[in-house]
């Protein structure tokens, strides 16, 4: 952005951020595993976590913490069953950093982890698919994106609860939130910012062309994919043909007929200035 203002170029920022899921309480068993096969997928095996929209943080009613932990623990089993590495980060110095999120997390370790015998490798830059439970607030896990196969659980006592922590927070590029009920999982997205909202899912928004792209507040500017990628970066050029006869006195002085005149037209209901300005330009003026 700074290199584009010496050029007074416009640009369209996504920053990434912390991205989180909001569980509501009431969902079924079944219902709990689709949610957490689709969370885990992308917080930790999609690019190991290393995409801009992975779910970062997970916010569960405290209700339904127990059997969601179970159902992404589940999940994680199932998905890891295969020998082939599937979740190695992308240099040694990010995985000193994630390693370094997730002892500092102060939460307890549900699976993987850093620690000798979970499989992580600094050499390969291995780091499995690791979920933490009950991180301190105030660690670095919970302030700073992840960005890789971790994912923090914490519970919440109400959906108010939950919104209040997002808010709390920089605006998000991605928002999650699992409901059985669309009442209350609109509630939420209506109750929060953030640059994209998906109810039920996670990371569809990114992929589907059809819709725009873009970040919020901290998040980022603009939006792209599709025809808004061609008119975010396309300038909407106005322009106007006047006829040079039928002239309307609009000129100095300004008489005192001048300003009453004026005075009506701005007092005049918006949809009276619309049919009168097309009838103006009908005429001539």
């Amino acid at each position: 952005m700074t290199a584009a203002a010496k050029h007074l170029c416009p640009v369209t920022l996504e920053l990434g951020g912390k991205s989180p899921v909001i569980v509501d309480c009431g969902l079924s068993a079944s219902q709990l595993a689709t949610a957490a096969n689709r969370i885990v997928s992308t917080a930790c095996f999609v690019n190991a976590g290393q995409i801009c929209v992975s779910p970062d943080y997970v916010l569960v009613h405290q209700d339904a913490e127990k059997a969601l932990l179970e159902a992404l623990k589940k999940a994680v089993t199932e998905m890891t069953q295969s020998k082939e590495k599937t979740s190695k980060v992308v240099n040694s110095r990010h995985f000193a950093r994630l390693k370094n999120l997730a002892e500092t997390s102060e939460g307890e370790v549900l699976c993987g982890g850093t620690k000798e015998g979970t499989g992580a490798d600094a050499g390969s830059c291995f780091l499995p698919p690791t979920i933490i439970s009950r991180p301190k607030l105030t660690s670095p896990s919970m302030s700073e994106e992840l960005f890789g196969p971790l994912l923090m659980i914490t519970p919440v006592a109400s959906l108010d609860e939950a919104c209040a922590y997002v808010n709390n927070g920089e605006v998000p590029l991605a928002l999650y939130v699992f409901s059985n009920s669309s009442r209350r999982a609109e509630e939420v997205i209506s109750k929060t910012r953030s640059g994209g909202a998906l109810i039920n899912d996670t990371t569809l928004h990114l992929v589907n062309p059809y819709v725009p792209f873009g970040g919020c507040g901290e998040s980022g500017f603009g939006a792209y994919h599709g025809k808004w990628g061609f008119e975010e970066f396309s300038h909407k050029r106005t322009v106007i043909a006047r006829p040079l006869f039928l002239d309307v006195d609009r000129y100095p002085p300004y008489t005192s007929f001048k300003q009453s005149l004026v005075r009506t037209v701005m007092l005049m209901p918006d949809f009276v200035k619309h049919y009168a300005a097309k009838f103006m330009w009908i005429c001539g003026y």
